[in-house]
């Protein structure tokens, strides 16, 4: 059995080297612009071997190496980043909470995150939080402009090019609209990463790790709908009523539902065509096809929020 002191110096020699890891894997992404979802990692692990104070004082470590490298900006990137993601997944899972809790914890870490590294660069850039939206809407109108050049150029048809100047034309505005929901979703496609990452990490090391479900059979509960069901009625039923923000907020829930629904649309399609014995590869281009052909696409929300009551995959064993 190891002393107390022993167990430190290795706590100590693991947080170094991580830390070094992290220092490494954040001035390579600047290059590759591969890594930057994976950054958070080693300190989750280290969290998960050594506990809090260690993946704390790991990620101060490697917050003041990068801004030694890069300077103070980068360096405090890492330490939010960092100490945000990498910290909430270790903790969580050190803790063995459920999957399903893990990963939205992690997101939520993860939104955090977004929101910080938003404001740390409106403060870099000396712009209001406004002036940076702005600024990104007038970076959306400036590509749409150069894309309908260029399609002019190709002698694209003019009814195609009304449809892609309405399209180029509505961008910055739904930019705005649903950028909440495009930095939940973001938050996370980000904490899926790590999460994965983090987690096939612990299995190679002979972790005690919780399974994940199949994910044809992931399900949602039918109750899961009322929230949506609150958001349709604050965003569309009552247009008369000055509801501004919360309107704003209700779209954008909306939003995050299509997606939810759509995601488990896919699971259920997925476990459909398992059963009739389609192999997997045909599944992806079927999923992918209905996805990303209207009004298809709408088909999978649509199963996926109607699962909830009649349990499609349950109908489809019977028959």
């Amino acid at each position: 059995m190891n002393s107390p002191r022993t167990e430190r110096t290795r706590a100590l020699t693991e947080g170094a080297l991580l830390a070094a890891l992290t220092i490494v894997m954040y001035v390579a992404d600047i290059y590759t612009k591969l890594l930057l979802y994976v950054i958070p990692v080693p300190v989750a692990i280290l969290v998960i071997r050594n506990g809090i104070r260690t993946g704390v004082l790991a990620t101060l470590v490697a917050a003041l190496g990068v801004s030694a490298i890069l300077g103070p900006i980068d360096g405090l990137i890492v330490l939010v980043r960092v100490g945000f993601i990498g910290i909430a997944l270790g903790a969580l899972l050190a803790r063995k909470r459920p999957w399903l809790i893990s990963l939205a914890g992690t997101s939520a870490a993860s939104l955090a995150a977004f929101v910080s590294d938003f404001l740390l660069a409106s403060w870099a850039s000396g712009l209001s939080p406004g002036a940076m939206v702005a600024k990104v809407q007038e970076i959306f109108a400036e590509t749409g402009q150069r894309t309908m050049e260029l399609y002019q150029k190709m002698g694209v048809p003019q009814e195609s090019l009304g449809l892609v100047r309405q399209m180029t034309e509505l961008m910055p505005v739904w930019f705005k609209t649903f950028l909440p929901a495009v930095l939940v979703m973001g938050a996370v496609f980000s904490a899926s990463i790590a999460y994965a990452a983090t987690r096939w990490i612990l299995v190679r090391m002979k972790r005690d790790v919780e399974p994940i479900p199949p994910f044809a059979d992931w399900r949602i509960d039918w109750r899961f709908s009322w929230g949506l069901i609150g958001a349709l009625v604050l965003a569309y039923a009552i247009p008369g009523a000055n509801l501004g923000f919360v309107r704003s907020l209700a779209v954008n829930a909306v939003a995050i539902y299509v997606m939810v629904y759509s995601l488990h649309g896919i699971a259920v399609l997925w476990s459909v065509l398992g059963s009739m014995n389609v192999p997997k590869g045909l599944r992806v281009v079927i999923a992918l096809f209905i996805y990303m052909t209207p009004p298809f696409n709408w088909l999978l929300p649509m199963a996926g929020l109607l699962d909830g009551w009649f349990d499609f995959r349950k109908l489809t064993s019977r028959a």
